[in-house]
């Protein structure tokens, strides 16, 4: 792992998972998939609820079946700042943001609230991720020179 923040990410018990859609299938639905897969904990959050393919959604953080120590973003909190107070007050200490779901802004709010905010793509970093992950983290690694 290149970082320390990155490895205690991936050391939690327990993930929040906010983007899911019950609509179609996303980008949200292959991270909770491959977390799933290999036996981790993960709880989706959705303002209105429901279920789809077997996956509860809870609307509010109060309402999961225990307590996540890490979360997942994939949608866009350039729109809603407000849920990174709510993410503080549950006791979450680390939280990736994806790609297109952060700004300047959201990462210092995080930085705020003592969130320790992760940048880019969860699965790259994944210590099980796939073949094809890997190779994308590689080359991520080689360009990205300062540009998350």
């Amino acid at each position: 792992m290149p970082d320390k923040r990155i490895e205690e990410f991936y050391n939690s018990d327990c993930f929040l998972l906010i983007g899911m859609s019950r609509k179609r299938n996303n980008f949200a639905w292959g991270v909770y998939k491959s977390f799933a897969g290999v036996n981790r904990k993960v709880y989706a959050l959705h303002p209105e609820g429901g279920e789809k393919n077997g996956v509860k959604f809870y609307t509010k953080i109060e309402e999961l079946p225990e307590k996540p120590d890490a979360c997942i973003v994939c949608t866009d909190l350039k729109k809603n700042k407000s849920l990174i107070s709510e993410l503080a007050d549950s006791g979450i200490k680390r939280c990736w943001f994806q790609w297109g779901s952060y700004d300047k802004d959201v990462l210092e709010e995080a930085g705020k609230h003592n969130i320790v905010p992760l940048t880019g793509c969860v699965l790259m970093y994944m210590p099980e991720s796939s073949f094809l992950h890997r190779v994308h983290r590689f080359f991520y690694e080689i360009f990205k020179k300062g540009t998350d």
